[in-house]
């Protein structure tokens, strides 16, 4: 008994181990002032977020002919990858409806449309457009048809396909800036100036887009046509990032790094369609990981004469205890989510280590003198 006993803590240790590691609580926002300069600077991680869900930007981009985003902002590494959220309205890591991004040197897109899945997948990824320390202004793109990055004024790349609508947009993202919503992106570098347009800009505003940090939304009307948000950072302190966008939402600058989530989150991933490889890996190693620990605390109480069922019950009891404590501490942790589904698949996991005990059990008494 008392090696069982041994291998159920080792195990019960493991376990803690990979499901809480690394231990990356809440901490306070990366994101802070420039100093002397119309900026906000993530040395650390950090995120500025919308101070309400943008319902108003979602009507703004769905009623329009395209859309549109301008961004400066310079990288304090090219060795950023997830990839790393400069702008993001999404929900999660998994669900968005744009999002621009950097991994490694290279510019990411992600545009949800009626022709990709609802990760804006495939992306749209440029090469070699970010150096450490230097100033970038960059601009996506798109008519419905083509998609387009510019930097420094430049066109880098255009892609016609998969191309498709905004009909397949949820009305329930959150808008971000510095990090994906539920803090698990950070980006680190710096950003002056934010734009987003319902339409494709045209040759004539792209051609004065470097024209000072507003990039193309200076003060001609026919470059501010379109426009439904706008950030300059011009605050230079407080909590508060204005939009100058009158019926724009304004961004927050939080004193603490968190997700907005909820506590065993309920939307299964296992009711998405199409169902994703990653998500099926997830479930079979949610369903797996408790069988042993259920096993062995069902050898150690066996051990101890409890009835074989007493035993069952306990050790499943004792999954469902031990599985909500994980849940209850990811949902404080950066890089975690609580999930009902995982509870619900570690409970069941703990039930087949259980069976397994019983009919284990019953062969081994099958086969005694």
């Amino acid at each position: 008994m008392r090696r069982t006993t041994v291998l159920l803590a080792v195990y019960t240790g493991i376990l803690a181990v990979g499901l809480l590691a690394p231990l990356d609580l809440y901490t306070g926002n990366g994101a802070q002032w420039a100093r002397g300069a119309d900026a906000v600077v993530f040395d650390s991680p950090g995120i500025l977020r919308a101070r309400r869900t943008p319902h108003r930007l979602y009507e703004d981009l769905m009623s329009g002919t395209g859309f549109a985003a301008a961004v400066r902002v310079m990288s304090h590494s090219v060795e950023q990858g997830g990839p790393a959220r400069i702008v993001s309205y999404s929900a999660d890591t998994g669900a968005r409806n744009f999002t621009i991004a950097q991994d490694g040197s290279a510019l990411v897109v992600r545009l949800r449309s009626s022709e990709t899945d609802d990760n804006g997948m495939p992306q749209f990824e440029v090469p070699d457009v970010f150096t450490a320390g230097e100033w970038r202004d960059i601009v996506v793109t798109y008519d419905f048809r083509h998609l387009c990055t510019y930097v420094d004024g430049r066109r880098r790349a255009c892609r016609s396909s998969p191309a498709g609508d905004f009909s397949n947009w949820d009305r329930s993202h959150e808008l971000s800036i510095g990090n994906e919503a539920t803090a698990q992106r950070p980006w680190r570098g710096a950003i002056s100036h934010v734009a987003v347009y319902n339409r494709a800009l045209s040759a004539e505003d792209l051609a004065h887009s470097r024209e000072s940090a507003g990039g193309v939304s200076g003060s001609s009307p026919s470059r501010r046509h379109g426009l439904v948000a706008l950030y300059s950072f011009t605050e230079r302190s407080g909590r508060i990032v204005g939009n100058s966008v009158p019926t724009g939402v304004s961004l927050t600058m939080p004193e603490v790094l968190e997700q907005r989530r909820p506590f065993l989150r309920r939307d299964l991933a296992l009711a998405t369609r199409p169902l994703r490889g990653y998500v099926l890996l997830d479930v079979v190693v949610n369903s797996l990981m408790f069988a042993p620990f259920a096993l062995l605390a069902c050898l150690v109480l066996d051990a101890r004469r409890w009835p074989p069922k007493s035993a069952l019950i306990a050790a499943i009891a004792a999954t469902a205890v031990f599985s909500l404590g994980v849940e209850s501490a990811q949902y404080f942790m950066v890089t975690r989510s609580s999930e009902l589904q995982d509870l619900m698949l570690n409970v069941l996991s703990g039930a087949i280590g259980g069976v397994a005990y019983l009919v284990g059990r019953r062969r081994s008494g099958q086969s005694s003198p």
